[in-house]
């Protein structure tokens, strides 16, 4: 078993295509377990694109949730999602 420091980043990049992200996160979560990875996704299409794909991710049939502990010291800029299974 691997411990959280042989972690995998995977770093998206995004411009106002939120369709293919929310594709590319269903591909990865019928990836294997091992190794282990976190996803990062930068948006750079701007204030709406953010919050279309903020809005994707987490629809019913969105792949990720919103992580529970988005408290108030969010800036709205940088949120935490967990995949759903």
């Amino acid at each position: 078993m691997m411990d959280d420091r042989s972690r995998t980043a995977v770093l998206i990049v995004g411009y106002k295509n939120g369709a293919d992200i929310v594709e590319c996160l269903g591909a990865l979560s019928r990836a294997a377990e091992e190794p282990r990875f976190d996803v990062h996704i930068c948006e750079n299409g701007g204030r709406a694109a953010f919050e279309a794909l903020c809005g994707a991710l987490s629809s019913p049939t969105g792949p990720c949730a919103l992580a529970q502990d988005q408290g108030e010291s969010r800036s709205g800029r940088d949120l935490e999602f967990s995949a759903r299974r």
